[in-house]
C-alpha cells in the first residue's frame, strides 16, 4: 500500500490491478506454456469429426423426438433435461404440481423412446 501513488484512477482499480496480475501470475506458474514442438506431439483428446457428426446427428434425432411431444410434454423435458431447472422450478414455471411434472416428463420420454425405436425400425427395413 505504501507504493500507492495518485493517478487520477480510484483505490479501488489499483487493488483490483493488483489482484487481477497476481492470480495471473499463479495460473501461469500451476499451468506452464508448452513448447511448440512438445505441443504437436499431444493427441488430440476430442472425439474424430465423424464421430463429432454422428454425435449431433443422434442429438438432432432426440430433440426432433422431443418436438413431436404435445406442448405440456414437450415444455417440461426441454425446461427439465434442455435447461438442466429442478422439477420444482418447471412446476412453478408452469403453474403446474411437481408430480404433474414429473408425469409430463415420464410420459414425454416414454414417447421418445418409442418414437426413435420405431425409427430405428423403419431405417433397418429400408436398408434391406
Amino acid at each position: 500500500i505504501d507504493r500507492y501513488q495518485q493517478t487520477g484512477r480510484p483505490f479501488r482499480a489499483w487493488l483490483y490491478q493488483i489482484a487481477f496480475h497476481t492470480v495471473t501470475d499463479h495460473l501461469r506458474r500451476r499451468h506452464p506454456a508448452l513448447d511448440l514442438d512438445a505441443a504437436g506431439d499431444q493427441p488430440d483428446r476430442r472425439p474424430a469429426v465423424e464421430e463429432q457428426v454422428v454425435q449431433r446427428t443422434e442429438v438432432d434425432r432426440v430433440w426432433a423426438a422431443v418436438g413431436a411431444l404435445n406442448h405440456a410434454q414437450r415444455t417440461a423435458i426441454s425446461l427439465k433435461l434442455g435447461q438442466d431447472m429442478h422439477t420444482a422450478d418447471v412446476a412453478a414455471r408452469m403453474g403446474r404440481s411437481e408430480a404433474s411434472v414429473k408425469l409430463l416428463v415420464h410420459r414425454g420420454l416414454v414417447a421418445v423412446r418409442a418414437r426413435l425405436a420405431a425409427q430405428a425400425v423403419s431405417q433397418e427395413g429400408a436398408a434391406m
